[in-house]
């Protein structure tokens, strides 16, 4: 079934994306969500807003949406990169050199990057004498990524990928998707399109959230419309033996050396087609986990509604730091998000806007030299140790510096 919500079409379905079974049941439901980067300026004409409804195949055990968005404009205009985060850049520096460490890749070797962003992961690459090409849907960040001297399609990787970039890269040792596959709406589709071009001794690289830490933390905010499977290690697993990939390495990179949350896989082909097991041990298999979550995530959103009233009704002034996916989601889900005097973020492309749904204001984090607040809530929370350095080095007011995970813990 298909509607379209202003100027963006949905397309409902009822099948699994991984196994095609019908035999899908709800478990969670945010109720008229944003887009994530549909950051606007204060004349707010329309938005898009809808509910989350995230369902678990009783199948296969994968949890996913059932609803896929037309997203032709939207990531033609989307900027999002965390190239201005040391951290963000300590993370694609080591993965490039424990790749290249562990599994001997050499000068002259080809690396393809599924939505790659501005280039940045790629960059450390061809630094180290690597062939490196990216696809990215995003014009921005495509042009970003030629200025660095990364060579980029743009547009979508699909069946008909192997016609629209260069021959050298129709066959190639490396290919890295970091948070992309779990965007995709069809990952089965792109992972038979990936065996088409992955030379026969290749890697895959898959970087996604982790399911069974989102369970754990009650990190809501990583329910999105734009996120279409939620995975772990076991689901994961599955979903690549099921196209003839094995996985080799769950542990490439240390726990401290990953992203907030990061399930970090390295996949190779398989001679054969791996026989699938019927799981039925594990916890993420048990439906009850989900229903327990489901309690406990209204208890932490209420701690964290409790949390901004409390210090506001005291007299403080409480700000974010984050605008990307985590603060939008995190605010617009709950009852007073949009109480908080403003969000700092790094990237100076959201600067003056204001974010979906709760419309408040981004401006870069020297702001609070002049309008210092007294709480700061982090969003983006993997980056924290960072931010409360860059904090100090712009203002001398003691500002309390709060990890969100933190607030939402029961």
């Amino acid at each position: 079934m298909e509607v379209i919500m202003n100027k963006i079409n949905i397309t409902k379905r009822n099948k699994c994306r991984i196994c095609g079974s019908e035999n899908l049941k709800k478990w969670i439901t945010l109720e008229d969500m944003p887009l994530t980067d549909n950051i606007k300026y204060e004349e707010l004409d329309s938005e898009f807003l809808d509910n989350i409804d995230i369902h678990v195949c009783m199948e296969c055990f994968t949890s996913q949406t059932l609803t896929d968005i037309s997203y032709n404009e939207y990531y033609n205009d989307y900027n999002y990169s965390v190239n201005q985060s040391q951290t963000a850049n300590k993370f694609m520096d080591r993965l490039c050199n424990k790749l290249c460490e562990e599994y001997k890749f050499k000068n002259g070797c080809t690396i393809l990057e599924i939505g790659s962003s501005d280039g940045s992961q790629l960059k450390y690459f061809k630094d180290k004498g690597a062939e490196v090409f990216g696809i990215e849907p995003s014009k921005e960040l495509c042009d970003i990524s030629k200025a660095k001297g990364v060579p980029v399609y743009h547009g979508l990787f699909d069946e008909n990928i192997i016609n629209k970039i260069p021959i050298d890269f129709t066959k190639v040792d490396l290919v890295i998707l970091e948070y992309t596959f779990d965007h995709l709406p069809e990952p089965m589709s792109v992972l038979k399109n990936i065996k088409t071009i992955l030379n026969k001794e290749g890697l895959v690289v898959i970087e996604v959230h982790d399911l069974e830490k989102i369970l754990k933390r009650k990190e809501y905010c990583l329910f999105e419309h734009e996120h279409t499977i939620y995975l772990s290690k076991e689901t994961i697993k599955y979903i690549l033996a099921r196209e003839g990939f094995e996985v080799i390495d769950f542990n490439l990179l240390e726990e401290s050396e990953k992203r907030a949350n990061s399930l970090l896989v390295v996949a190779k082909l398989k001679c054969e087609k791996e026989e699938l097991a019927i799981w039925n041990k594990h916890s993420i298999h048990n439906f009850s986990i989900y229903e327990n979550f489901k309690i406990e995530l209204n208890l932490s959103m209420k701690k964290l509604n409790q949390f901004i009233n409390d210090n506001i009704n005291s007299g403080k002034r409480i700000a974010g730091f984050g605008a990307g996916g985590r603060g939008v989601m995190t605010l617009a889900a709950i009852n007073c998000g949009n109480k908080i005097s403003f969000i700092c973020d790094n990237n100076t492309m959201m600067k003056g806007l204001y974010t979906p749904k709760t419309h408040i204001k981004i401006v870069d984090p020297v702001y609070l030299k002049e309008d210092p607040v007294d709480v700061l809530i982090v969003f983006s929370f993997g980056y924290i140790e960072e931010i409360k350095k860059q904090i100090k080095a712009i203002t001398n007011k003691k500002i309390k510096v709060v990890n969100l995970l933190d607030i939402l813990k029961i």
